[in-house]
């Protein structure tokens, strides 16, 4: 994603039309900077965040919490189990890609439709092998006179059982 940081690091303004980019919202950046503040202000908290690595599957008081948080929110039976946490993005698209689509005997060579395109052009490297996906094209909504907006065909997606997920 070197594009990302061309454009976010170079001279010329420019707007970020990738919807992968964290939206900026002035009441949560608060929320995150009172956290990062308060982590920094407690020397033990912020030193073990620094120093000691986290077990395999993430840091376990984070995925206790997470599970209760979705199970009193959402309702859902979740536990740490069912929880993965990744590194970014693209490599939790990586590992969801090859679960349901791909070339293996359990996906049966799927695809993964993009509704999309070219919104997901950040991801045309992530499968392992070839044509792994199928695109459909936008609907395109002006907004001004050098604007616009995507949004999904939702009349124009095909579902087949060639179709192992939509992204």
């Amino acid at each position: 994603m070197e594009d990302i940081d061309t454009a976010l690091t170079g001279p010329n303004p420019m707007m970020l039309l990738g919807g992968g980019n964290p939206a900026k919202i002035p009441a949560v950046q608060q929320r995150f900077r009172d956290a990062m503040l308060a982590l920094l202000e407690d020397g033990q908290r912020f030193e073990q965040m620094t120093g000691n690595y986290d077990g395999a599957r993430g840091n376990s008081r984070f995925l206790r919490a997470l599970a209760k948080m979705l199970k009193d929110q959402c309702g859902w039976a979740i536990t740490p189990e069912n929880i993965a946490i990744t590194n970014g993005s693209q490599t939790s698209f990586y590992v969801l890609f090859h679960l349901f689509a791909g070339p293996s005997a359990d996906t049966s060579g799927r695809k993964i439709l993009l509704p999309m395109v070219p919104e997901y052009i950040g991801y045309t490297d992530v499968g392992i092998g070839e044509d792994l996906f199928r695109a459909q094209k936008p609907l395109i909504e002006p907004l001004g006179d050098h604007e616009f907006k995507y949004r999904i065909d939702f009349d124009a997606i095909k579902l087949s059982p060639e179709i192992g997920a939509i992204a």
